[in-house]
């Protein structure tokens, strides 16, 4: 009688899970398509859409820029330089979700005595990509720059406005494949645009700096990039290592390998004619805007080129960018790309030359570093090896036997392993490790192998090497 009981209350607990599970019980309803859509705004966004939803002609479906800073469907941003913040929102009208393309619309909304009004409204042919603000004329108000993507030919335009007496004025209107808002041009009160261009189908590319005068548009400058570039990620505004302002592109070449381009503008300074990973760069005085390693006899970027995909970061944390060497590690050379395991050399750029920053091992995987110190990398020569398991996630370090080619004494290894494993751990199982550092509820751990040797790193030496990827 008893598990009959205990048989009717599973069942009891089953079917009213169900019930919170599928769709098809009463309590939550029939329709489906209400669990896809975003949650409503509250507060003062939500008075925003009422505005917005009273304003517009029938139903409004929110769209959300896919990239950049800005991800909202209402983007909160002092626009007209009043001091008080204006709404820019990104909608479509659910009446023309039929058409062949579907117009995008961009409504400015603005607080009129304690109320929030549409003012004035766009509309372009395509979805919106990023958002971004910045016064680009120095008139004390800052221009919106909107990147859209043009549905008919699926090509990036970025839209610069001026919202002046409750209307939107187009400033300019160009083709993009990325931006950076930047002041490269030494003097300038106000910044310019970098606007790079990739055509893959003719294989060229190419960055061009403008600037928004009261007049229009005038080009600061134009150069080539290596066209057998296949995609491009994010740029990254930072400085050259002697402080020139410099933006950073890293682009892809097929599926994995990748690049790093540099533009910057130079005021009577030598150019990078030719550069070689060693050497500084030859050349003649050049003022403008440079792509230092741009080769004008290949029409290619072969200096930074890797085999795998890695972006450029500041490693150092000294605010200029590092860019990344990579070699295999010894005994990797002739196995298989995707077996292979890689030295990155970290290298920065002052304008004339690559200065080394440091050698590390990185674990993209687990979000560590390794940087190897002198004794294990120096002098052209790498003394050290790994091996990876990533069923344990764990990386061995050896080290290296140039003459027979083979792994020699153990160094030590890193592991990373689950909080409530490292805190519930045997400890005879991990006798000798030591807690290097956590993030997101894992542990990464360490165990020095070899206490004495030309290879052997204390704990604090150890310590010091160790670095979560940011």
């Amino acid at each position: 009688m008893k598990g009959s009981l205990i048989k009717s209350w599973i069942g009891i607990f089953l079917a009213a899970a169900c019930c919170l599970v599928f769709s098809g019980c009463n309590t939550v309803g029939t329709n489906t398509d209400g669990l896809l859509e975003p949650p409503r705004p509250t507060g003062e966004l939500y008075e925003i859409q009422q505005a917005l939803e009273q304003n517009a002609s029938g139903g409004i479906q929110l769209k959300y820029p896919q990239t950049g800073s800005y991800r909202s469907a209402f983007v909160l941003h002092d626009c007209d330089g009043d001091g008080e913040e204006e709404a820019l929102a990104f909608y479509a009208l659910e009446s023309e979700a039929q058409e062949t393309v579907p117009p995008l619309h961009v409504s400015l909304i603005d607080r009129v005595e304690e109320e929030w009004r549409p003012q004035t409204e766009i509309s372009l042919p395509g979805t919106i990509n990023q958002v971004d603000f910045a016064d680009l004329d120095g008139d004390g108000r800052e221009e919106i720059l909107l990147g859209w993507v043009q549905a008919s030919t699926l090509e990036n335009k970025l839209a610069v406005y001026t919202f002046r007496e409750n209307t939107l004025i187009q400033r300019m209107q160009e083709n993009y494949t990325q931006y950076a808002v930047c002041n490269l041009i030494s003097g300038r009160r106000t910044p310019q645009l970098l606007l790079f261009l990739l055509n893959t189908a003719d294989k060229v590319a190419s960055a061009q700096l403008l600037s928004l005068q009261s007049g229009g548009i005038q080009q600061e400058g134009t150069v080539s990039l290596d066209g057998g570039a296949t995609s491009y990620t994010a740029p990254q505004v930072g400085y050259l290592k002697d402080g020139t302002p410099a933006v950073y592109l890293d682009a892809y070449k097929g599926t994995a390998a990748m690049i790093t381009e540099i533009v910057y503008y130079a005021e009577a300074r030598p150019s990078a004619g030719t550069a070689s990973n060693t050497s500084g760069m030859a050349g003649i005085v050049v003022t403008g805007l440079v792509s230092p390693f741009h080769d004008s006899a290949t029409l290619s970027n072969d200096i930074t080129l890797r085999p795998v995909s890695a972006v450029s970061r500041d490693m150092d944390h000294d605010n200029v960018l590092d860019m990344p060497l990579m070699t295999p590690l010894p005994g990797y050379e002739s196995v298989v790309d995707a077996e292979k395991l890689y030295l990155t050399t970290w290298r920065n750029y002052d304008g004339r030359r690559f200065e080394n920053v440091f050698a590390s091992v990185m674990n993209y995987e687990e979000e560590y570093y390794l940087r190897f110190p002198q004794k294990w990398a120096g002098d052209n020569t790498v003394n050290v090896t790994m091996s990876r398991t990533s069923g344990r996630r764990e990386s061995v370090f050896y080290v290296w036997d140039p003459v027979n080619r083979i792994r020699g004494e153990e160094l030590l290894s890193i592991q990373v392993v689950s909080g409530r494993e490292w805190e519930e751990r045997d400890q005879d199982q991990w006798q000798g490790y030591i807690e290097l550092a956590q993030k997101n509820g894992q542990y990464y751990v360490a165990k020095i192998t070899a206490t004495s040797g030309v290879y052997a790193l204390t704990e604090e030496t150890l310590r010091s090497c160790f670095g979560l990827i940011q």
